[in-house]
């Protein structure tokens, strides 16, 4: 009997963003970060929130935890221009040269699509994020920004809860 050969999503990923839809949907348009750091992405769980009613004197009455969700975390070696524009932080400056940063808050909502290198392997999109920027440098790594898009559960247009969707990679050939 064949075995499956499992093909590995590590690698050189593709992050794509783009603003979140009315309708949740993914979007049409997505655009690269840029450049990411190496080994600096990962998708990890969330904590819920902890719900806990205690009675006087210390004593346990009820315990609820919601369910924790997922964030992508990577960092972008040289952040372009275009890339803090579009996370709405920044406007053209004075010249083609400078970029004044008015905000580290982005109030958007994004959807992002990790593609991973290997034809085959699983990768990642969700269209509803709420993100975060760190700007950073160092002698080492130059300028770099850290971005976190924390998954938000929603609803799709036909009102199915949904937090993700994994797909396969394709050859260039199937798309």
């Amino acid at each position: 009997m064949a075995e499956n050969k499992i093909i590995m999503a590590w690698s050189e990923c593709e992050i794509e963003i783009g603003e979140t839809t009315s309708d949740n949907s993914f979007p049409t348009s997505m655009e690269s970060i840029g450049v990411i750091t190496d080994n600096s992405t990962t998708l990890e769980n969330t904590d819920g929130q902890v719900l806990e009613s205690r009675k006087s004197g210390g004593g346990l009455v009820a315990r609820e935890q919601n369910e924790g969700g997922f964030a992508l975390n990577t960092r972008v070696t040289e952040p372009t221009f275009e890339l803090l524009k579009k996370l709405g932080l920044a406007e053209d400056g004075t010249s083609a040269d400078e970029l004044d940063v008015t905000t580290h808050i982005v109030q958007k909502q994004f959807a992002f699509k990790v593609t991973p290198k290997n034809v085959g392997a699983v990768g990642i999109k969700a269209p509803v994020c709420n993100v975060t920027y760190k700007p950073g440098f160092s002698d080492q790594e130059g300028n770099y920004g850290e971005l976190r898009f924390e998954i938000l559960q929603h609803k799709n247009s036909t009102g199915k809860k949904k937090w993700y969707t994994r797909f396969k990679k394709k050859a260039p050939s199937e798309s």
